[in-house]
């Protein structure tokens, strides 16, 4: 029993210590370094998971108090797996900025079979958004390989 609590000690201080530096700064030297966040601006577009992967929406205006219809649509011959959690982002002067969201999601994993698509609902009116442009992103998981794939409308009174 004795060898059996170092053991798990180390089993269990190890990744928590590799989590902690790779996530809080740190390197090999003990000096500390940060990774800049994901800057919106600067990135080429959403990242392709399969070129047969396609979110769309119902519309491309909406009144505040609307409600938005998101499909993700499946063309390829493998499954693709997705969640209800969106983000959201307002763009303003040039960039686009991450919007406050006060929802829970239900952890869901939602499996969209070949050929086929996945709608979701969201209604506006419970995000309270000013008028203007937005983006609205889902994280999309095709053979363990993932990303975030979006598509923008706008906000009118």
């Amino acid at each position: 029993m004795r060898k059996v609590i170092p053991v798990l000690l180390i089993i269990l201080l190890v990744p928590a210590g590799c989590y902690l530096v790779s996530h809080h700064g740190g390197d090999a030297n003990g000096a500390g370094s940060r990774e800049s966040p994901l800057n919106l601006n600067e990135t080429l577009g959403p990242v392709v998971i399969s070129e047969h992967s396609v979110v769309q929406l119902d519309g491309q205006v909406y009144p505040r108090n609307g409600t938005l219809t998101l499909t993700i649509t499946n063309d390829g011959n493998s499954t693709l797996t997705t969640g209800y959690e969106f983000r959201l982002y307002r763009l303003e002067n040039g960039e686009w900025i991450g919007v406050k969201l006060n929802l829970v999601f239900p952890e869901v994993l939602v499996e969209i079979k070949p050929h086929s698509s996945w709608s979701q609902r969201i209604d506006l009116s419970r995000l309270r958004l000013k008028p203007g442009t937005y983006r609205i992103e889902k994280r999309v998981c095709l053979d363990g390989v993932c990303g975030h794939q979006w598509a923008e409308f706008e906000i009118r009174n």
